[in-house]
């Protein structure tokens, strides 16, 4: 499909929005729960004052090498039954399986899913049809395909020209082809459960939202480039004790791996002003109020107080938020991004000043909203419904200076936990576990990849204590390059961290190779490094650190590391444990999460035994 048109395209459906086509009687019912925030709308407790939320860490991964399977509405994506005589009318087969992103419709969720089939090599499955029942109140409810009609449907969802109606047992049901919206797939979702990994979808009503929910609760993650009523769904993990993702309107990106759907945090002080776009205006401009309702529900079920200015401003108007953000030198914008004229002001805002930040909502289905958010990658994100709160001070505020002599007199061995490559669950899992047990890590980063995520760094720097190490910029074996690279890999990754503001002292080689022209490199620009494998004995070496294998394959066991522990307490030793992503996969280069717990049972038993950063134990005085 060539650019002209494909601009036709876009133009005409911008123009099919705008007459009203899909808004019918939808309205009073996508208006409904506009003060109904949060799962169970208790207020959220900090153990510890927080002073900065960080929005947008929240993601979900599609690996090429997975074979992912993900299952879409049909409207958008498989075909759109108001786009007449084009090559996605209804002459398309409901239950179409696209064989490639050509067979896909081009825009809103259909252009989602494109990237993902091309970035991740996804199957896609189309969701269809859907049965819903007439209820009392002369709306129609969709089923949870348990046999449960619980899901309300948006009436005009209901009387598309290619629903058929039944009447069976006095009872009234529609049939839905052209299935829209979490509501609409929830039944074909639930029923392919275990053929799918991943449900996308509208969430623009309360029904639709909490039709997502239910898909999380079964294991299918959900994905809503349209997320209106996202916010109903705030802090959902933490109040259901689920980690299933919903992501609303998130950016998504080619990684090396495949593609990543979320995973673009912005940090934002509790204390800083806010812009947040809202209007009471119906079709087309309703979906200009999700910043209020987001940020209406963060500090409602998080019990938190923000400086929220709202900002009336409906299509193509954000530059009443840019005004108003001005006006109140406030570095935060939340807003929605439809057309032209929404993007411009917005892009020209945050051109202005690397500190300018701008969230976005039911945006990441338009051209011109995924668009900003893939030219500022650092000064955008999504109205992530599990957003992070940190505190400036420390977690671990023992330091060694407070330790009392008798204190250090009791600790007759060392222990470091390191972790490196690509995306490991650090925020998500493996810091939360290891504070539970007064523990820190040091984490070996690689700066020249898309991925690259310092905002992540500072976060488990400051607020979780650990130490942040270099693990090149494009993990190379260092060996097989020319000295010229291997400078470029090592010192190159260290300058990426001074231009973000952070500090690194460690460095790990990719496959802990190294040989003696590549270590004069790395002397020249860090205090350490890992060579080779085993436990460490003191006085040790800064440049020879030994390192201890957690994953998978390497089989470790917990007899055996006893054994270990034991010999490092009689000798002052230094284990240094190596480990990427700890979980439930069996992936050899993971590490088991039951066996991780149980190496942090086996060594917070042991008070002799110390866990502490590489540099720490390099500082450490016996």
């Amino acid at each position: 499909m060539g650019k002209g048109t494909l601009t036709v395209l876009v133009l005409f459906w911008c123009i099919v929005f705008a007459c009203g086509i899909y808004a019918g009687q939808c309205i009073a019912q996508e208006n409904q729960g506009q003060e109904d925030v949060g799962i169970s709308g208790e207020h959220r407790v900090f153990n510890e004052k927080p002073t900065k939320m960080v929005i947008g860490l929240s993601k979900i991964e599609l690996r090429t090498a997975d074979k992912e399977v993900i299952g879409v509405q049909v409207d958008r994506v498989i075909r759109d039954h108001v786009w007449h005589n084009s090559s996605f009318d209804t002459r398309v087969p409901v239950d179409r399986v696209p064989e490639d992103s050509s067979q896909v419709v081009p825009y809103m969720e259909g252009a989602r899913t494109a990237e993902m089939m091309e970035w991740a090599n996804v199957s896609v499955v189309p969701l269809t049809p859907s049965i819903a029942i007439k209820k009392e109140d002369g709306y129609y409810y969709g089923s949870d395909g348990q046999g449960h009609f619980v899901f309300q449907i948006c009436p005009d969802k209901a009387e598309y020209p290619t629903c058929e109606f039944v009447i069976e047992n006095g009872r009234e049901y529609v049939v839905m082809y052209d299935t829209h919206g979490f509501n609409a797939v929830a039944e074909q979702a639930y029923l392919k459960r275990d053929e799918i990994n991943l449900s996308i979808a509208c969430m623009d009503m309360p029904d639709k939202a909490k039709a997502a929910l239910y898909l999380a609760q079964n294991g299918i993650q959900c994905y809503a480039p349209c997320d209106r009523f996202a916010n109903t769904l705030m802090n959902y993990k933490e109040e259901l004790g689920i980690e299933t993702e919903i992501l609303g309107s998130a950016p998504i990106r080619q990684t090396d791996y495949g593609a990543v759907i979320g995973d673009q945090p912005v940090v934002i002080s509790l204390n800083e002003s806010i812009i947040a776009q809202y209007t009471d205006r119906l079709y087309p401009d309703q979906y200009c109020d999700t910043p209020s309702r987001y940020f209406r529900a963060l500090q409602k079920v998080y019990n938190v107080n923000l400086s929220v200015t709202e900002v009336y401003a409906n299509v193509g108007e954000t530059s009443n938020l840019v005004e108003e953000a001005k006006e109140q030198n406030a570095g935060v914008i939340g807003a929605r991004i439809f057309n032209e004229a929404d993007y411009l002001p917005l892009k020209e805002w945050l051109k202005e000043d690397k500190n300018h930040r701008v969230i976005l909502f039911h945006s990441a289905a338009y051209n011109f909203g995924i668009k900003l958010f893939r030219e500022f990658p650092k000064q955008t994100s999504f109205g992530d419904i599990n957003p992070k709160f940190v505190s400036d001070n420390l977690c671990h505020s023992d330091t060694e200076e407070k330790r009392t002599n008798n204190e250090k007199e009791n600790i007759s061995a060392l222990v470091s936990f390191t972790f490196d490559d690509d995306n490991p669950n650090h925020l998500e899992y493996i810091a939360p576990l290891l504070e539970e047990y007064d523990m820190k890590a040091t984490r070996y980063y690689i700066t020249g990849v898309s991925w690259a995520n310092f905002t992540e760094c500072k976060i488990l720097q400051d607020h979780y204590g650990w130490e942040i190490g270099s693990h090149t910029r494009t993990h190379p074996v260092l060996t097989n390059i020319t000295l010229e690279e291997a400078r470029d890999e090592t010192c190159g990754s260290r300058d990426d961290f001074i231009a973000n503001g952070i500090t690194v002292k460690s460095f790990a080689p990719p496959y802990t190779v190294i040989d003696t022209d590549t270590m004069n490199i790395t002397q020249e620009c860090y205090e350490s490094c890992h060579d080779g494998w085993g436990v460490n004995y003191h006085p040790y070496e800064n440049y020879h650190i030994k390192v201890v294998s957690l994953y998978n394959k390497d089989g470790l066991t917990i007899s055996a590391l006893s054994d270990r522990i034991e010999e490092a307490i009689k000798n002052k030793g230094w284990i240094v444990f190596i480990a990427h992503k700890v979980d439930s996969t069996g992936n050899p280069y993971s590490t088991d999460t039951q066996f991780f717990k149980d190496v942090l049972d086996l060594i917070g038993e042991r008070p002799e035994i110390k866990v502490v950063t590489v540099s720490e134990a390099l500082a450490w005085e016996w």
